[in-house]
């Protein structure tokens, strides 16, 4: 499957505040890697602090959580998106 990159380009972005249609069940984690190179690194966010400070460099984030379903299923979900320079 190929993956084509969903974001934010060339609005300049210090935060983003990340919001789900499902309960979150626990803390998700959120890796960052730097569009250009370099090394990742990753952030555990908490229900009550879903605001990610973001760096200066464009890079891609993978978001990994677990969620409630309306089923009472838990399911684990990946989403990845990009923010940066155009």
């Amino acid at each position: 499957m190929k993956w084509t990159p969903g974001g934010i380009f060339g609005y300049p972005a210090n935060q983003a505040s990340l919001s789900f249609n499902l309960p979150l069940n626990g803390n998700c984690e959120v890796e960052n890697v730097p569009l250009n190179g370099g090394g990742s690194r990753t952030v555990v966010l908490d229900e009550q602090s879903m605001t990610l400070s973001l760096p200066e460099e464009s890079s891609r984030y993978t978001v990994r959580g677990a969620f409630s379903g309306k089923d009472g299923k838990t399911y684990w979900m990946e989403f990845q998106f990009e923010i940066g320079d155009l």
